[in-house]
């Protein structure tokens, strides 16, 4: 099987929801598809290999954290940082598979 990791990271605040990894991101939603369970829509994803990618993300998100929201004082207890983790399995093709397509 190949594997795929990607991470997204959200602040939710007062009802707010922004994307840390897109600032300018306003199309976030909180979507429930029955059988399936509830998900982030369109939250900016980016696909890391290892751990010092994923931290690389996190810091990212974290310092969008830390000039967002400035007036709204988005570091107070009603501030919830979320990172998210999506890892994906999908059955690994052979090479003469993948030269066919």
């Amino acid at each position: 099987f190949d594997y795929t990791v990607s991470v997204g990271f959200i602040q939710i605040y007062m009802e707010m929801i922004q994307d840390l990894l897109d600032p300018d991101n306003q199309y976030i939603k909180i979507r429930e598809i029955p059988g399936k369970g509830v998900y982030v829509d369109n939250t900016t994803w980016i696909s890391v290999k290892n751990v010092r990618q994923a931290m690389k993300v996190f810091k990212s998100g974290e310092q969008n954290r830390a000039t967002a929201f400035t007036s709204l004082n988005a570091h107070s207890s009603r501030s919830h940082a979320v990172l998210l983790v999506k890892i994906e399995k999908r059955k690994a093709q052979k090479v003469d598979e993948a030269k066919k397509k």
